[in-house]
């Protein structure tokens, strides 16, 4: 049963396993204000980190930021450069460039 799970929402075992320890025992209600609480909680880090450091921009370094790139920019009023996308940018435009 959790295989056929995993495959219909194109997923490993190991994250279901993971999200199942992290959600089990939560309501839909509980899952929904946890989701809000972290949005809110990496909204408040980002914002700490650009006062500290004087950014004015966000770099994204790994693939997986990309999903928040537009929430980030949302909540710093800076702009996001996903790095993963741009070096693959970049690598495409040398390659076809020859």
């Amino acid at each position: 049963m959790n295989a056929d799970v995993c495959r219909e929402h194109g997923i490993g075992s190991a994250t279901f396993y993971k999200w199942k320890a992290k959600f089990g025992g939560l309501e839909v209600s509980d899952a929904r204000k946890l989701k809000a609480l972290e949005d809110e909680n990496a909204k408040l880090k980002a914002r700490t980190a650009i006062t500290e450091d004087g950014a004015s921009s966000l770099v994204l370094g790994c693939a997986g930021m990309a999903p928040f790139a537009s929430a980030m920019q949302e909540a710093s009023s800076l702009p996001a450069i996903d790095a993963v996308a741009s070096a693959v940018g970049l690598a495409r435009t040398v390659v076809f460039a020859r």
